[in-house]
């Protein structure tokens, strides 16, 4: 996956049997690359510690959602030291947002949403400080702003490794069977307006 910021950080994969799929209408009827939720997975090296501020923006469409009482990782930032989650998750049923970035395991901070297999775009900021206080987090799902819904959740396990875009370590290796667009990833957090010019360059 190409960097488009001109800084040269590519997601990449090595292995070619756990390279995701070209599809050239994949989401919005342009291009996007698939995972298939068994061994793909992009990775990445995040070029900044993680436990101060950050953006994170993603253009999805989930080609299959998780069962319940499993994780179905769309993205995972990851520093060595604190981990930055973006996962689409399923818990007794409920698919949800939830954010992590406590490496070894902490709680976390989530929106109860019924996520689908439609295309969607999020863009969610963290201003920094205790991870799992709602109030230091801002999000945006298709334009809308939902900080409001943003609520305390439940304890993920995190394991310290490599970032990666469709993937997720816990207490074992979660895939995701989903199509990604675009991405883009910020060392600060930005202002609801600026969040708003991200989501609509997404869905571009």
């Amino acid at each position: 996956m190409a960097d488009q910021s001109g800084n040269g950080r590519y997601a990449a994969q090595a292995t070619a049997g756990a390279r995701m799929t070209y599809r050239a209408t994949g989401v919005s009827g342009k291009p996007a690359v698939e995972g298939d939720g068994v061994d793909d997975l992009l990775a990445y090296s995040v070029p900044w510690g993680l436990s101060g501020a950050a953006t994170v923006g993603l253009r999805f469409k989930a080609v299959s959602v998780p069962v319940a009482a499993s994780f179905d990782a769309l993205l995972c930032l990851n520093d060595g030291a604190v981990g930055l989650f973006l996962i689409l998750c399923s818990v007794g049923g409920y698919q949800n947002i939830s954010f992590v970035n406590v490496t070894g395991g902490g709680n976390s901070v989530g929106v109860n949403d019924a996520l689908d297999t439609s295309e969607h775009t999020l863009v969610f900021t963290h201003t920094g400080g205790a991870a799992a206080t709602p109030a230091l987090y801002q999000l945006m799902i298709d334009g809308v702003d939902r900080t409001s819904d943003v609520v305390a959740s439940g304890a993920v396990t995190t394991v310290a490794g490599a970032s990666a875009i469709g993937s997720y370590r816990g207490t074992a290796l979660h895939l995701s069977n989903a199509r990604f667009r675009r991405m883009a990833i910020y060392s600060a957090a930005l202002t609801l307006g600026e969040m708003s010019s991200l989501s609509t360059w997404l869905e571009g």
